[in-house]
């Protein structure tokens, strides 16, 4: 996994980094720390390039999550591709000390309840 990444600030680098490392001495199978990593680098990259930085208590990271899943929403992504990425997102605020977004969505809508 590397961690080199042209367009990413200093800040999100060195999280990436870090996150890098966390995830080597995780119980996730070899295939979802690839895929966190990936999700996670994507995720990092598009702070970088909003100007807002890394996030750095529970509050800001929870809005930055909520402003990426919109991002991703606009850009037509499907729910499962957004709960995938939020799960990752997820996993490196845990990992981080920042905490949870809460913002995961199901994979498919959930259907309404039929009549009684």
């Amino acid at each position: 996994m590397s961690v080199t990444e042209d367009r990413m600030t200093p800040d999100c680098a060195a999280m990436l980094s870090a996150y890098a490392a966390d995830l080597t001495c995780s119980s996730l199978a070899d295939t979802s720390r690839t895929a966190y990593f990936h999700r996670v680098r994507g995720f990092l990259t598009w702070v970088a390039g909003s100007g807002d930085g890394v996030p750095a208590d529970t509050s800001a990271a929870v809005r930055t999550a909520h402003r990426y899943r919109r991002h991703l929403h606009d850009r037509g992504y499907s729910p499962a591709t957004i709960n995938s990425v939020l799960v990752a997102i997820d996993d490196l605020y845990t990992r981080r000390g920042l905490g949870a977004t809460g913002i995961r969505q199901p994979s498919t809508p959930v259907p309404a309840p039929g009549p009684r």
